[in-house]
């Protein structure tokens, strides 16, 4: 039998596995042909969302029982989003990677074009780890 600190942890990795495959298949299922993103907007959602994030993580700075801690830890709950901003926002960017990236390779494979949308999602992903890394090195330069 499992202890009850096991089964809580076991929890919230099975709620990251469902709510990153939920995100992932969202995007990658996404009819593109719908979409009027080209690579200027991509390239733009991307840097301004990943810019609009690491300034909210700079406001939340002060705010109390906000908890920066293991923001890459699968057993450590992620949500509510305003008690575990960093990591509830490392499960949306990994959904985003793995949907953009498998949209991205079914575009190309089907089509061969209309990957931008995709691309969005990829680097919007990545934009939102960068900040998580930016706020952790902030964090560990105040220490």
């Amino acid at each position: 039998m499992l202890s009850d600190g096991h089964m809580l942890s076991s929890k919230w990795l099975g709620f990251r596995v469902v709510v990153v495959a939920i995100v992932s298949l969202s995007i990658a299922f996404f009819d593109s042909s719908k979409s009027n993103i080209n690579w200027g907007a991509s390239l733009l959602i991307s840097g301004v969302g990943g810019i609009c994030l690491a300034s909210w993580f700079q406001l939340l700075t002060n705010r109390p029982g906000v908890d920066w801690s293991d923001p890459f830890g699968l057993t450590k709950p992620f949500f509510p989003l305003m008690r575990y901003p960093t990591r509830y926002w490392a499960v949306i960017a990994v959904g985003m990677i793995f949907g953009g990236a498998l949209g991205f390779a079914k575009e190309l494979v089907e089509h061969g074009q209309k990957v931008a949308f995709s691309a969005t999602f990829l680097l919007l992903g990545v934009a939102i780890l960068l900040a998580i890394l930016l706020r952790m090195s902030d964090r560990q330069s105040i220490r």
